[in-house]
């Protein structure tokens, strides 16, 4: 069952970067999904610890299986360590963490967009829980453009 699950999963993606390499400007292995009133709320982390309560929640511009994009209040450097929790209309949120790989200022001043690259799906503390990737690959299957 797993060993066809995987081979699945490899033509599915396979098929969907193949689908993404004609659009030139585009660079994201999966689909980007734009889910309409869906927030998140963060937290950053420092010295291997969870600083603070959460932010938020603020606007999601659009997430995938391996990262999301979402408005921050304030404006914070490549590579700082998030935990996000995703908020999506009609459904019961769930936590994810990654670190973020850009961030654009907008205006007025103090606020930004980060691109946030989801941690590996794992055991331990320092990975996502499969139980998380099947969430993120239901939301897939649930708000995917039709082929």
């Amino acid at each position: 069952m797993f060993k066809q699950t995987y081979v699945y999963r490899i033509f599915s993606c396979l098929r969907n970067k193949a689908e993404l390499m004609n659009n030139p400007k585009e660079r994201r292995f999966y689909e980007r999904l734009v889910i309409p009133g869906a927030e998140v709320a963060y937290r950053l982390r420092k010295n291997f610890n969870w600083f603070g309560g959460f932010n938020g929640p603020v606007p999601m511009k659009d997430i995938t299986k391996s990262g999301i994009c979402f408005q921050l209040s304030t404006f914070l450097d490549r590579g700082t360590p998030l935990e996000i929790k995703v908020f999506i209309p009609g459904q019961v949120p769930f936590a994810v963490k990654g670190d973020i790989v850009w961030a654009n200022q907008i205006s007025p001043p103090g606020g930004s967009f980060a691109g946030v690259q989801f941690k590996p799906f794992g055991k331990g503390r320092r990975y996502n829980s499969f139980k998380t990737h099947e969430k993120l690959e239901h939301i897939t299957r649930q708000f995917s453009k039709p082929e």
